[in-house]
Formats: C-alpha cells, structure tokens, sequence
C-alpha cells in the first residue's frame, strides 16, 4: 500500500510523455530530413504565357438551395456580371441549387457551371463535377473515403482552419488519397476570414508532404449572398473553357490564388515564369506589383522577380505571394525534388 501514490504518480507523468511523443496521434513533430534539391517541379510547365487562357473562377457557392440568399440563376447572373467565366454550385449537403456541369451563356456571357456539393458534417469538403454523394459516417475519414469511393469526383477540403484537427491528421488524409482527386485545400475563403490558419497549415503540410505529394492551394469566396462574390477567387490558365481543361488545371496546379482587399482596382498579373533547372533559379515577370515575397517553410525567404534555390538553401518547395493596393496572387507551391 505504500507504493500506491508514487506509482500513480510514475503512471501520470508516463501517460503524459506518450501524449507528447510522436507516436501520439495529435503530436506534430516538423520533418527535417529533406534532400539537397537537384530539380524544379514547376506547376506551371506547360503554360504557353502568350496565348493562355486566364478564366477567372470560383468553386465554393451556396444559393437557397441551402444556406444562400439567392436562387441559383440569379446566383450565376451576379458572377457574370462580375466577370467571372467559372462558377460551381456547391450548396450544403444537397444538389438542388443546380443542374449538370456545362457551359451556359448567361447575361451574354459564357460560363462553366459545374455541379457539385459541399459536404458538410463533420470536417467539411467540397465535392465537384458529380451528382452524387454521401453524407453520413462515423468520422471525417470514412465520410472521405465513402464519397472518394462512391464517385470520381475533384474534391478538397473546405476552410480547415475552422476545425480542431490535428497536423498529423490532414498529414494522414493528404497520404490516404491520390492527388488526382483529393487535390487539395482552401488556403483563402471569403477573403481573409480564415487565411492565417488556412495558410500555416497549407505552409506546414507542405513543408511535411513535398515533393512527394503536391497540395494545391484553393481560393473561394464561399459566396452566401451578393456581397462576398469576388472577394477571392481561382485563375486558371486554361487553353480552353470546359469540364476536360478544369480538371487537369486542379490536378496540376495550373493557376493562381487571389486575395481581395479593395474592389475595382487591378491585382497584380503575373505575365510569365521562367525556371531554369540547370541553375536551380525561379524567375518571374509580373505588373501591378508593389512587393514580391518567396516563402519556404512558412517563412519569407526573399523578396524580388528572381530566386535561386541553391544560393537560399531552400528544401521541399517554395511558393510566392505578389501584392498591391487591390490584394493579392498567390502561386502554387514549386516543389524542389
């Protein structure tokens, strides 16, 4: 009997290391074994800067379907008014807001609406191009793996710094599905609402996941009612407006984050890049910019049109961010194999 109290105290403080070592579930511990990188993975490759397209595109909606305020024509009217040649219906656990994917002339202009849906209990995630979906499991992990079962539809997960998850959890569903298809994550959702978090954990999964897995950053407006349409959205450089050219540019990075602060002002547009594998240098032409920052591992590692990840030491991938008066462009992340 007289052990008791010192045993349960030597179980206490044993419980209390296992939480914090790396085999516990909700213990983050940052990977530093990345490689001298020899190559540039570079999303935007295949761009052909004189001649590509740049659609102007939002893939986060909602309409009466569920929560918004508008039905869904005039939803879509709003977004051609204000330019946008892109726009997925993605109403709260129902498909009732729209019809099939398709081009449709709105307003007199020509508009991709893609059908899709915003699954919504537990951690949520938008589901695009399908009609079908599944909305009820035991966790997040099995609602994904149902819904990633179930169809082939594009998915990502929605506004994750609103949830309670763990780096090591997304770390687990980012490993669990295939790029092709859980492509990857909102970074910025109706402007800066949830961008810090958003933007440190897309920083640390990146820093943990590349180069081996690509995570695509997703910007939305998440429009619940007329005053959000635009305030941040996708460009896609695309050689044409369909279903086919949406999908390889979610699959493959082929665009840009934007941010917006000020309504009717130019953002900054990045004319072309230019990487060069032998010299290990990223290279950027840019107008309407006032500041260019280059961040690596969640932190700013240079500012300027040109890098060289040699001379910086950098690993995993680096990405960059240009701003203006009118908001921001956020490139997908290069990642340095």
């Amino acid at each position: 009997m007289r052990f008791r109290y010192p045993l349960s105290i030597l179980l206490l403080v044993s419980l209390f290391l296992w939480i914090i070592s790396p085999w516990s579930s909700n213990a983050f511990v940052p990977r530093n074994n990345h490689p001298v990188p020899s190559y540039i993975i570079n999303p935007y490759r295949y761009i052909c800067w004189a001649s590509t397209l740049r659609l102007r595109a939002n893939l986060h909606t909602h309409t009466m379907a569920s929560d918004g305020r508008e039905h869904a024509d005039e939803k879509l009217r709003l977004y051609a008014e204000a330019g946008f040649d892109v726009v997925a219906i993605t109403d709260h656990d129902t498909f009732a807001g729209t019809q099939s994917t398709g081009l449709r002339i709105i307003d007199g202009r020509e508009m991709l609406v893609i059908q899709g849906v915003e699954v919504s209990r537990r951690h949520h995630f938008v589901s695009l191009f399908t009609d079908t979906a599944q909305f009820s499991a035991r966790n997040s992990l099995e609602l994904l793996q149902a819904n990633y079962d179930q169809s082939d539809a594009i998915m990502f997960l929605a506004h994750p710094s609103r949830y309670n998850y763990s780096v090591n959890w997304y770390m687990d569903v980012f490993s669990r599905f295939s790029s092709d298809r859980l492509v990857g994550m909102e970074v910025i959702n109706q402007g800066m609402r949830y961008n810090e978090g958003c933007i440190l954990l897309w920083d640390e999964l990146l820093t943990e996941k590349a180069p081996e897995r690509a995570i695509w950053g997703i910007s939305t407006d998440d429009a619940h009612r007329r005053e959000h349409i635009g305030l941040s959205y996708m460009i896609f450089l695309v050689s044409a407006n369909n279903q086919d050219a949406i999908i390889v540019a979610l699959q493959s990075g082929h665009s840009f984050l934007t941010n917006r602060v000020v309504q009717g002002q130019l953002l900054p547009q990045v004319n072309y890049i230019n990487v060069c594998n032998k010299a290990l240098t990223i290279q950027i032409d840019a107008e309407y910019s006032n500041q260019i920052q280059w961040i690596s591992r969640g932190d700013v590692v240079a500012t300027g049109s040109q890098i060289s990840v040699t001379e910086l030491d950098l690993r995993a991938y680096v990405r960059f961010v240009i701003t203006n008066s009118a908001g921001q462009i956020f490139s997908q992340p290069f990642l340095l194999s």
